[in-house]
């Protein structure tokens, strides 16, 4: 298995940024792969991105936790509830 370090901004900015192939807006919203996957930052609270995601045969969780944890912060957002099973 290939390992990856993971890119985690130190800063509280909101910026647009990219991190593999998710795509970050400063609103809090993310794309994947240019719109093949889309997350509203509404829902970037929701409990079970982590479960969820983990089912896609596509996922690098080396690219989307930087990206989610990006987007949490153009929200504002500083902690969120993770479900790990159903």
């Amino acid at each position: 298995m290939k390992t990856q370090e993971i890119y985690l901004p130190k800063d509280r900015v909101k910026r647009d940024l990219q991190i593999g192939k998710w795509d970050v807006k400063k609103n809090g919203d993310m794309e994947y792969d240019g719109g093949r996957y889309h997350i509203d930052a509404e829902r970037l609270t929701e409990d079970n991105w982590i479960l969820h995601l983990s089912e896609k045969g596509w996922i690098d969780f080396n690219e989307f936790i930087p990206a989610y944890f990006q987007a949490l912060k153009n929200i504002g957002k500083e902690f969120v509830n993770v479900r790990v099973f159903y």
